[in-house]
């Protein structure tokens, strides 16, 4: 019968993952550099005095939650509001 790419112990293709540090706090992903194809992120942030996160943003599209899955070259970031303002900031 035929095998399939896991069962012949075939390596998923590399993805990279690149964290860009947005104003207004620091974003951070479990795994950074070079990670297999379809490897699913934990996302966490620590927001700088006076900021919260709204969202995260992964190659420029926004997150609905924590986790992310990557499959080629990724660019996390997130988007960051002041605390005292309703003014939106990109972070």
């Amino acid at each position: 019968y035929p095998r399939l790419a896991w069962e012949a112990g075939a390596q998923r293709p590399d993805a990279s993952v690149r964290v860009e540090k947005p104003e207004g706090g620091a974003i951070s992903a479990d795994r950074t550099g070079s990670v297999p194809a379809g490897t699913v992120l934990k996302l966490s942030d620590v927001p700088e005095t006076g900021w919260t996160l709204r969202s995260y943003i992964l190659n420029g599209k926004e997150l609905s939650g924590r986790y992310a899955t990557v499959t080629g070259e990724s660019v996390l970031s997130g988007r960051c509001r002041t605390a005292m303002r309703s003014m939106r900031a990109t972070c």
